[in-house]
């Protein structure tokens, strides 16, 4: 075992403790994972891998885990005698079937030994994606002939959208119903007065948040400091009344936090900031610089409130009845949805939590019962990446000598598509620091802690500093912390920095781009560029150090990676090697630059690892 750093030993020794450790990339998250798992049945004797429950996000994370683990299993065998050597090679033995998987595959056990508490038929098969495909057509079909042929108020989403756009938000509900069922039960069957009463408040939060992003910008804040200590030396001029005015606008603005209640006089001065008048060229050269801070001032306060609307305008009134119109249309598809599943006798992946969430929420049930009795402990891998509902059903599973461990981070939370939420995340965090004086979510048996992992094993210092000097501005709550939003944790780099080789640079092309209007044109000037760029660092003959600090060499192609969001960004760069005879490889929306062989997805980030 490579030896464990102080935040890693916590997080890994304190078995007794219900854990949520905030993991930063590269901090060894997987490996604190496996530790912890070992560490739980080796100061636990009696304990067997069947009463520990790991939860990860993919297949494949699960495939390494009991690989990591078979291999762990093996060297304290190795190294023990008597009784220990035994109890470690059944855990060797036991290993391809503990439960250790996604949460979807953990439902599906729990609901084969308990179809009666989840209210399933206990010889239920859930759908492959081409069945799913197949009911989910057959039940939008359904529902929208019907729409069609009764011209109930749903045909008015018709009249106004394209029938395919309608068709993939059925889709976007029917791949998560769970959400859509939480939605539409918080919302109701909201009429004009009470949906007008909620967009009011969702505007007055807006509102404050607004005037709180504006008052906490450092800009803005220089910007009026400039301006309260610099008048302009003619006291009687329009200008100087302008600053006079400008300053006293903003004064009002910051005053304004202190209002419970952000109501139209409030937001005046706002508005009078956003629409305040430019001083042109009052003043003359010599008062440009009091007018770019007027500027500057007047644009940080348009960039936060200038977009959020006066009020309700009749445009939303008809807004609200065709997303109640939506909504209707939406909830006949998941009926049908529904009601064609039972048919074939198939459940589908949101089935999957949402009836084991019911075999595990009644207290006293039988499934509850079993797991709160038997299992020990509860690993959850990439938490930031769950939604509420599979949150708490693995809250569910824990007893009073279950102790909980979630690993994740809230930075790296993409999966919104799939339910998963970030406040769940930081809901979580604060439950497990104590701070839920509230009780809003399950109670949790023992004591509890958060423990931080900063320290990056995978990224030179000098990277870490950037990536870290860019997303502490990024990430920056100011006054108005949000808890559907991820926190700056800075990262700490565990190597070390070597010589003098610059590993950052950063290159910008806009000034070179200047005048070029058309985007194709702009994106193959930009790709001739990068491939110019490396180039010149081939022929230089760049130096690049190892991952082990042992030595450094001259730079190749195959040192580089290309990384664009999208594949289509890709074809102005593939055009530019192409013709500068840069070897390449194309992985998606990345491209490697080859060396001599070619690798597949897996290979290639493990050899880039390893390089960097």
């Amino acid at each position: 075992m490579s030896e464990l750093t102080e935040q890693q030993k916590e997080a890994v020794f304190s078995i007794d403790k219900n854990v949520l450790v905030s993991a930063g990339a590269g901090s060894g998250k997987t490996h604190v994972l496996v530790e912890r798992y070992i560490e739980v049945l080796r100061k636990e004797s009696q304990l067997t891998v069947a009463d520990l429950v790991a939860v990860t996000f993919t297949k494949k994370a699960a495939s390494e885990m009991r690989t990591r683990l078979k291999a762990r299993f093996q060297a304290l065998k190795d190294e023990s005698d008597g009784d220990q050597k035994q109890r470690w090679l059944m855990c060797m033995a036991d290993i391809d079937g503990a439960r250790i998987g996604t949460i979807h595959s953990l439902c599906e056990s729990i609901l084969k030994g308990f179809p009666v508490e989840g209210g399933v038929d206990p010889k239920f098969e859930v759908l492959d994606d081409i069945e799913r495909a197949e009911l989910y057509d057959e039940s939008i079909t359904e529902a929208l002939r019907n729409v069609i042929s009764t011209r109930s108020k749903e045909h008015d989403l018709l009249d106004v959208f394209d029938i395919e756009e309608v068709k993939r938000w059925l889709i976007e509900i029917l791949n998560a119903s769970l959400q859509f069922a939480e939605v539409t039960e918080s919302v109701g069957d909201a009429d004009d007065e009470v949906m007008t009463q909620r967009l009011n408040n969702l505007l007055k939060w807006a509102r404050r948040r607004a005037i709180c992003k504006i008052v906490s910008s450092v800009e803005w804040k220089s910007a009026l400091e400039y301006l309260e200590e610099n008048p302009w030396r003619d006291e009687g001029s329009e200008l100087e009344e302008m600053r006079t005015m400008l300053v006293g606008l903003a004064h009002s603005v910051r005053a304004s936090l202190e209002e419970t209640d952000i109501d139209d006089d409030v937001w005046s001065s706002v508005q009078c900031l956003v629409d305040f008048p430019s001083a042109r060229t009052k003043g003359g050269k010599d008062a440009k610089p009091l007018r770019d801070e007027m500027k500057r001032l007047r644009t940080v306060t348009t960039d936060y409130a200038g977009k959020l609307p006066a009020g309700i305008r009749p445009v939303d009134l008809d807004a609200f009845r065709l997303i109640r119109a939506f909504i209707s249309l939406a909830q006949q598809t998941v009926d049908i949805y529904e009601r064609k599943k039972r048919i074939v006798h198939r459940l589908d992946y949101d089935d999957l939590v949402r009836y084991t969430y019911r075999a595990l929420e009644r207290e006293g049930s039988l499934a509850r019962k079993h797991f709160n009795e038997t299992l020990r402990a509860i690993l959850v891998d990439e938490f930031q990446d769950t939604n509420r509902t599979q949150a708490r059903l693995v809250a569910l599973l824990a007893g009073p000598k279950t102790r909980l461990f979630f690993i994740g981070d809230d930075k790296q939370s993409i999966y919104k598509f799939q339910g998963a939420d970030v406040s769940n995340f930081n809901e979580w965090k604060a439950i497990l620091r104590g701070e839920d004086p509230d009780k809003k979510a399950f109670s949790i048996c023992g004591e509890r802690n958060v423990i931080p992992l900063n320290k990056s094993f995978r990224s030179h210092p000098d990277l870490v500093c950037g990536v870290n000097a860019v997303f502490e501005r990024l990430l920056d709550p100011g006054d108005d912390p949000q808890i559907y939003r991820a926190a700056f944790e800075g990262l700490n780099a565990h190597r070390e920095r070597v010589g003098e080789i610059e590993r950052v640079e950063v290159l910008y092309f806009d000034s070179l781009l200047a005048g070029v209007e058309s985007p194709e044109q702009k994106n193959s000037y930009e790709a001739e560029l990068i491939c110019q760029w490396v180039e010149e660092k081939v022929r230089e003959g760049m130096e690049i150090q190892l991952k082990d600090g042992s030595l450094s060499r001259p730079c190749k192609f195959g040192d580089f990676a290309i990384l664009v969001q999208k594949n289509s960004h890709f074809m102005p760069l593939e055009e530019a090697l192409t013709r500068r005879a840069i070897p390449y490889v194309t992985l998606g929306g990345r491209s490697f630059l080859k060396r001599q062989e070619i690798f597949d997805v897996e290979n290639l980030l493990r050899f880039l690892d390893n390089q960097f």
